[in-house]
């Protein structure tokens, strides 16, 4: 009792130390955090409040990109990512050797943030809504390949079994049996993607991909700190809505 006692106050003391050796390795300072947050909540108060809606009608176009992109990158992903899921699951891959290569694009893909997407694309593409829409897409495909593969390969495999042995191809085993078992969970994860997509689209547009993250880039640049704050609830109000009624769907059709 005694040893495990000593073992977990090591255990502590390592962890607390390397709280403690970041800190100084990254020059953060709590207590310089704590004494300036009263400024810091004056400066808010004083230079971003009340929200100004005056230009309501210039965010609203932002709003409604945000959107229509997020719509666009989610269906697209979803479609890609079923075809591509199929090949990166062991029990429905149709070619043994297509797995591992399967796997590995939603490996890459996965791996590189949305923002980082956008950046490149930036400069291939150019600054706007298409630079957005494709990063979105990358990103969605990346972890939606990997998502709905596990969903595959937790599948029970009487159905798609009975199948194989009437003779049916790969193509009506897929139509037949998987798609139809799998269908609920796929549902479920686009309407997550769905969602999640809102949130991510405010970063990828302040970074160049359009929609309601550029226009508050543009209104921290002009200095109109009230306007970005208008913008900030109107999106806080979308991100809301979108929850609200993506929870509806799920129960309805789930």
């Amino acid at each position: 009792m005694l040893q495990l006692r000593w073992k977990n106050m090591l255990v502590i003391t390592f962890l607390v130390s390397m709280v403690g050796w970041s800190c100084v390795a990254s020059e953060f300072k709590p207590v310089m955090v704590i004494t300036s947050m009263s400024d810091a909540f004056a400066y808010i108060w004083n230079d971003f409040l009340p929200p100004d809606f005056v230009n309501w009608q210039h965010m609203l176009k932002y709003l409604l990109d945000t959107i229509y992109m997020c719509y666009i990158a989610t269906f697209i992903s979803v479609v890609i990512s079923l075809f591509i899921s199929l090949c990166a699951s062991q029990t429905t891959t149709p070619v043994k050797w297509l797995y591992p290569i399967a796997r590995g694009i939603a490996s890459v893909l996965r791996t590189i943030p949305s923002t980082v997407w956008v950046l490149l694309l930036v400069v291939s593409v150019g600054i706007g809504l298409t630079s957005g829409v494709l990063a979105m897409i990358l990103a969605g495909v990346g972890w939606l390949t990997r998502a709905f593969a596990e969903v595959f390969d937790e599948m029970k495999q009487g159905q798609m079994e009975a199948l194989r042995a009437t003779g049916a191809g790969w193509v009506h085993v897929v139509s037949q049996g998987i798609l139809p078992q799998s269908l609920p969970a796929i549902l479920a994860w686009a309407l997550y993607a769905f969602d999640n997509s809102i949130r991510d689209s405010t970063i990828i547009g302040m970074v160049g991909g359009g929609g309601i993250g550029f226009y508050l880039q543009e209104s921290v640049k002009l200095f109109q700190f009230q306007e970005m704050t208008a913008g900030l609830v109107a999106l806080l109000a979308l991100i809301i809505g979108i929850e609200f009624a993506t929870n509806m769907l799920r129960r309805k059709l789930l």
